[in-house]
């Protein structure tokens, strides 16, 4: 089962000669934003940077073991 902080993407858009066409997004997780905004305040930028972006996710392979899993209720997206 998929975990609760793992969200499809809104914002994306491939582009081709014709424009932009929008898509269904990648999988990406909101674990930074959503449960821990406050722990992530005295680390290093770059660790900051790249949690809330939340890009790195290998999606669903990461989230087997993440010490932050969190069952979903629903499937999201």
């Amino acid at each position: 089962m998929p975990c609760r902080y793992a969200r499809r993407s809104s914002e994306a858009y491939r582009v081709d000669a014709r424009g932009s066409v929008r898509i269904d997004g990648p999988v990406l997780c909101s674990w930074a934003e959503d449960a821990a905004p406050n722990q992530l305040v005295n680390v290093p930028r770059w660790m900051t940077r790249n949690a809330f972006s939340g890009h790195l996710l290998n999606y669903p392979d990461d989230c087997m073991g993440c010490p932050c899993f969190a069952q979903a209720t629903e499937v999201d997206g």
